[in-house]
């Protein structure tokens, strides 16, 4: 084994005890943090051009997935999350960088229920930044818009609305 990987593995193992320590959820001293919930992101979501939202599971038997939220541009899912629980988003991700991503961040990994190669789940309230995790929804959005159609991108351009696809 590496030094790099055992030093991986340490701080993966050591993170929550030395958040602990340090307070994690704090910015300076006594002043809690203003993390994002769940209005803020599916706001962030929707500002992106050509985006609906969706419940597409109602009649499931399990309600964590009946209450998952799915953020879509044409027809094509980029993010879902859980609207009651807010524990984390699934979002697409270049292969190669989800494995970065995993890497630096205890709070990203693999995505669940979705293909672990092109997905991540980025986990709220833990090491990754709200600005990040706006990046990499950014991203999972790009990563769809241009895998469409050049019809597809067409009219999405040409819509100035949200209700263009719903």
């Amino acid at each position: 084994m590496s030094l790099g990987f055992i030093l991986l593995v340490a701080g993966r193992l050591l993170y929550p005890f030395y958040s602990l320590y340090l307070g994690a959820g704090k910015t300076g001293i006594g002043k809690k943090s203003d993390k994002m919930n769940i209005e803020e992101f599916r706001e962030y979501c929707l500002s992106l051009e050509g985006v609906y939202e969706k419940m597409p599971f109602p009649n499931v038997a399990d309600k964590y997935s009946r209450d998952v939220l799915c953020f879509y541009v044409s027809d094509k899912w980029f993010c879902f999350v859980n609207i009651e629980v807010f524990d984390f988003c699934c979002i697409k991700c270049d292969p190669d960088e989800s494995v970065e991503l995993r890497a630096r961040y205890v709070g990203i990994t693999p995505g669940w229920h979705m293909n672990k190669k092109y997905w991540i789940s980025v986990h709220f309230n833990q090491d990754v930044p709200d600005n990040k995790i706006r990046e990499l929804v950014k991203k999972s959005y790009d990563i769809v818009v241009n895998g469409l159609t050049k019809k597809e991108r067409e009219k999405l351009s040409a819509s100035n609305t949200r209700e263009f696809y719903t």
